[in-house]
């Protein structure tokens, strides 16, 4: 389909008629397409079909022996073949005289090549400046997609690529069907009938990874495109995962949650992000005939490109740990930092204190090791410290808001010997303490802002400076002024107090950015977020560890390619996902990814649904999650959160080992197993009342005997099945014995 419309038109392209709502439970099999005009890709139970002609290719169906086939024509799902939308490739051109969507149907296929299990093909197209070339392989039962893109027309050109695109996809039924996203530290969503879901990795996707699944099987997906570890981000696109029912979908996660739900799908796939340059800033045909061409090729480059993929599909069978077992090995090669702090090391509570506090209540920076008392109530032994610099005019209070100035420790807190002397009496009963910091945004009238910070802002696409919060620059994290000041500051505060690190606001928190500003390095290309952030977070790295390479830096938000420079995050998962971190996904693909998350913070958006306050620390602690004690309920959870640092400190396997794939299956409660040496076993009640917790043994895992570490308790365990009583938000674990 090719057709030009306005960005509002196209968003409101499929609406109105309702899913079909059938169950696959019992189809037994889809019919592949005519042997005659079909190609099929196979190396073992997956099978690809793909309608191929003299000048055209089509994805009609996938499908996993021994379950029905995943792609459905109609709306109502019962007709088996290519839904409306993709089928692999949808492309969105959102200006110029081409704008419009265009999908592979649209493409003349100039060349291929293709044996039993692998497609090789270009295409053309016939009126718009664009070509394309894809590879699709199956290996097993993974699905390999890998594109390139390659705009040639005169002019720069933004265009969504959806690849691979799904549609209409279906395990039971869209009624049944859920989403696990990689989003923060995991979410569940669903059912996929209601969903119209925009994630970008990262800034909401903290891994580029999700899951739909329904009646026993699914399907994992896993974008692995690597251009964000480059030295330069030209091969880099802002990415987002998309599972929704209107085409096309806005990148606004909320804006495409709140849209009402489509006809279009449910569809499944990636969307790249990219202003492709034109062909004029590259000189054109005249520079292409110039250079070297040995043979002809079967693309032909006179602009801008963008490569796509790899994105890997693994249908699997059983619970989501299935497909999330593949996503974990496939994972392996990220690089993790282990910080060479034994007591960070062992820390499982973080605790924080309120912006402005010390200087509103009449205390200073000696006061350090009073705060920490306080915490040690709570079970923490590290805090972060928020307003410890100066206020942006002398004799004021706002320390918190002047954020920039953070070479300089506050004169009303006590300044320089106070915040050295502090921190050094902290550590001598056994405390450390992070200094806040924002890693992306500027107080405008700070000394920095009123110097360099404009010069490194965020620009967007108007010409206008970006400013999400009133009176702050927002920073682009892939200018090299920036990156530099910004980690030449912290190791100047290491230096001059002590300090044991940096929690850094914002980092992996916010939104995934564009930067149009034409004054920056990165300029012509905007799509250089990701890039920019493991940049800074290299600098940063690289100036403290020259001054003490035991200094921690923990950032906001959950981000994977991060941690290669970072000892941990800190993440609001409950209240930021809308209570839909119900799903450890994060937390079983790294166990090293050390997230603190929050215990106690409810969601703040109106209608969003809560929890009674004890139910998110609960959660964290059985599913062997790092504790932020947070300042909004931590009275009211202070016993049970020093019951958790109880068991922490007794356990260590439970925040440190790899989460089994194993299930205890729990009849009520929850509970989680953990592959130490020997098994540990979380148990939790996550009621206001006494109840009795039924926990059956899998026959994979032995276990005769329940011990307590904590309290020298013995339960034993009769086939393969135990009896646990607990008190209300009650929180217990056990080593298993043979």
């Amino acid at each position: 389909m090719t057709f030009a419309m306005n960005r509002r038109d196209m968003l409101r392209l499929v609406s109105g008629a309702a899913l079909g709502l059938c169950s696959h439970s019992q189809l037994l099999s889809a019919t592949p397409p005519d042997a005659s005009s079909s190609l099929h890709l196979s190396d073992g139970p997956v099978s690809v079909f793909f309608r191929l002609t003299e000048k055209s290719l089509k994805l009609e169906q996938i499908q996993q022996q021994h379950h029905p086939a995943i792609l459905y024509t109609d709306s109502a799902l019962v007709q088996s073949g290519p839904g409306p939308i993709g089928n692999p490739l949808a492309l969105v051109i959102w200006s110029g005289t081409h704008q419009g969507t265009y999908d592979l149907d649209s493409f003349n296929l100039t060349s291929s090549d293709h044996t039993s299990s692998r497609f090789l093909g270009y295409f053309h197209h016939p009126k718009v400046p664009m070509q394309f070339g894809m590879e699709v392989s199956v290996e097993g039962d993974v699905i390999s997609w890998r594109g390139q893109l390659i705009w040639n027309g005169p002019d720069d050109t933004e265009i969504d690529c959806y690849f691979p695109l799904l549609s209409r996809i279906c395990f039971d039924s869209a009624a049944k069907d859920r989403l696990i996203a990689g989003e923060l530290s995991g979410s569940e969503k669903g059912p996929t009938a209601a969903l119209n879901y925009s994630s970008t990795y990262i800034g909401g996707l903290s891994s580029p990874v999700y899951l739909i699944e329904g009646a026993g099987h699914g399907l994992a997906m896993l974008e692995d495109n690597r251009a964000d570890y480059a030295a330069d981000p030209g091969g880099c696109s802002q990415r987002s995962a998309v599972v929704a029912n209107r085409f096309p979908l806005p990148v606004d996660e909320d804006a495409a949650r709140d849209m009402p739900p489509g006809a279009a799908g449910p569809y499944a796939g990636w969307r790249h992000r990219r202003l492709f340059l034109g062909a004029s800033r590259f000189g054109g045909q005249a520079e292409y005939d110039q250079a070297e061409a040995p043979t002809p090729l079967p693309l032909t480059k006179l602009g801008d490109s963008l490569d796509l993929g790899p994105v890997y599909t693994y249908l699997y069978t059983g619970a989501w740990k299935q497909g999330a077992l593949w996503l974990r090995e496939k994972r392996q090669h990220l690089p993790f930092r282990r910080s060479p702090a034994k007591w960070y090391q062992e820390t499982t509570v973080l605790s924080e204190e309120m912006p402005n506090r010390l200087v509103h209540s009449g205390m200073s920076l000696y006061d350090l090791p009073l705060l920490l008392e306080e915490r040690h109530a709570l079970g923490s032994d590290m805090m972060s410290l928020p307003g410890f610099s100066e206020p942006e005019i002398l004799g004021t209070t706002e320390n918190f808001l002047n954020r920039g100035d953070y070479f300089y420790p506050a004169a009303n807190l006590g300044s320089w010997d106070a915040v050295q002397k502090g921190v050094q009496a902290a550590h001598r009963q056994g405390g450390h303490v992070l200094f806040y910091v924002e890693g992306l945004i500027v107080w405008k009238r700070s000394r920095i802002g009123r110097s360099h910070a404009r010069d490194w802002a965020l620009m967007d696409a108007d010409g206008k400076l970006t400013e999400n919060y009133r009176g702050f620059f927002d920073m682009c994290p892939a200018e090299p002024g920036w990156q530099d000041w910004f980690a030449r500051t912290l190791a100047d505060v290491v230096r001059t107090t002590g300090v044991d690190g940096f929690f850094m606001d914002s980092m992996l928190a916010t939104d995934n950015h564009r930067c149009f500003n034409p004054r920056h390095q990165h300029s012509p290309q905007p799509d250089i977020w990701n890039w920019g952030i493991r940049r800074v977070l290299a600098r940063v790295r690289e100036e403290v560890d020259k001054v003490n390479p035991d200094i921690i830096l923990l950032c906001e938000g959950v981000g994977d390619l991060a941690r290669e420079f970072i000892d941990g995050s800190l993440s609001h998962g409950h209240a930021w996902s809308r209570m839909t971190f119900t799903v450890p996904l994060l937390r079983f693909l790294h166990p090293e990814m050390r997230a603190f998350e929050a215990d106690g913070m409810q969601p703040h958006a109106e209608g969003a649904p809560r929890w009674p306050v004890e139910k998110p620390l609960l959660w964290n602690a059985v599913q062997g999650y790092r504790v932020f004690v947070e300042q909004e309920s931590h009275e009211q959870l202070a016993a049970l959160a020093r019951r958790v640092r109880s068991y922490y400190d007794m356990y260590p396997e439970i925040c440190d080992a790899q989460m089994s794939a194993s299930d205890v299956l729990c009849d009520s409660g929850q509970s989680q197993l953990f592959e130490s040496l020997p098994r540990v076993l979380t148990v939790g009640n996550d009621s206001n009342a006494a109840r009795t917790i039924g926990l059956r043994f899998p026959q994979d895992v032995e276990a005769g005997l329940l011990f307590d570490r904590v309290t020298g308790q013995r339960i034993p365990v009769l086939d393969g099945n135990v009896l646990l009583p607990l008190q209300p938000w009650d929180f217990q674990a056990f080593e298993l014995r043979a």
